[in-house]
């Protein structure tokens, strides 16, 4: 909590470098070597903590959990609307904990053992181990042995096949969707809209839409009716420029993660963010639609300004609700 404001004030004494790692490395050296010498002693509430099985277990996965939840972020950051639900969190974290226990076992642990048992190869050319003696009883014992591992990697097998299935279930429920709306919703929520009734044709209807600048982001939200039955197979590009027509951010995600199935005349809400230079002066939010990735829906309005170029166009405001730039829209 404090690390950046310690880096700040020790940069004249130790530097640009050593302001650097006091902020990344340094504010953590001392409580995690007295969580080492705590460990170390193997006695105490806290080392039997970290001791127990549930804490041995999450510490064995932990690196595959580290290797993915990069993956998994960078999927759903580049593909889809940010979401901020509670629901889809748990999901997204379900999904990457299951994830990384099948990817720990299959993939870690084999390289593990493979590592182990070549180096001993390696390491007993130089240090022969003795010779074992014939013993029946402990060759039976092995044997027996390897009969019971065999029959556990079945079942094994299973486990992690189930594993990988709730996995990918997991991981599909995690994928932000549509939030539908009842009609007084909308009404309520397009009431102070900037922008009203811009046609996608043949499939959907821009209810209303509005872009809010808010500590150096821009937050576009819409509300969709469907003209008809269909799946929500959309992308949405937008781009924030400014008043001389210099992007200032841009975003493109998929409407849908799970592409639902609609009725007609349905209505949904989507919400975008773009984050744009903090020195930057937005004017407006270009929104383009396409069916799939590559069909762009030209947008049509009635209304003087809210088209251009077949996209529509946003006015941005302040958080207060008024044009950024006067004349924006």
């Amino acid at each position: 909590m404090h690390s950046s404001a310690w880096s700040y004030a020790s940069t004249p004494y130790i530097g640009d470098a050593g302001a650097f790692w006091l902020h990344n490395s340094g504010d953590n050296l001392l409580p995690l070597a007295l969580i080492v010498a705590v460990l170390a002693t193997g006695r105490g509430a806290v080392s039997k903590f970290f001791a127990s099985k549930a804490m041995v277990f999450l510490g064995q996965i932990s690196i595959a959990f580290y290797m993915l939840h990069a993956v998994f972020s960078a999927y759903f950051y580049a593909n889809f609307l940010e979401e901020r639900a509670l629901v889809p969190a748990f999901f997204f974290f379900a999904s990457l904990f299951v994830a990384a226990h099948v990817v720990h076992v299959c993939v870690f642990e084999p390289v593990r053992k493979q590592f182990v048992k070549q180096g001993t190869k390696v390491l007993s050319l130089k240090w022969p181990a003795p010779a074992p003696g014939v013993d029946t009883e402990r060759e039976d014992q092995a044997d027996f042995g390897s009969r019971k591992r065999a029959g556990n990697n079945i079942g094994r097998g299973s486990l992690l096949a189930v594993e990988a299935a709730a996995a990918a279930v997991l991981f599909y429920l995690a994928l932000p969707t549509v939030h539908p709306l009842t009609a007084a919703q909308v009404e309520t929520l397009g009431s102070k809209a900037s922008v009203h009734s811009v046609q996608f044709d043949p499939w959907l209807d821009c209810h209303s839409a509005d872009a809010v600048c808010r500590n150096g982001q821009i937050e576009i939200n819409t509300i969709w009716q469907a003209k008809k039955p269909q799946s929500i197979d959309f992308y949405i590009t937008a781009q924030v420029v400014d008043k001389s027509g210099t992007i200032l951010g841009s975003s493109r995600c998929a409407m849908d993660g799970r592409h639902q199935s609609v009725a007609g005349h349905a209505f949904w809400s989507s919400c975008t963010f773009i984050h744009i230079p903090a020195s930057a002066q937005p004017a407006n939010v270009a929104v383009k639609l396409t069916r799939g990735k590559k069909s762009q829906l030209p947008a049509r309005s009635d209304a003087g300004g809210q088209v251009e170029r077949q996209q529509m166009i946003v006015p941005v405001k302040s958080a207060s609700g008024i044009d950024i730039l006067p004349g924006s829209s």
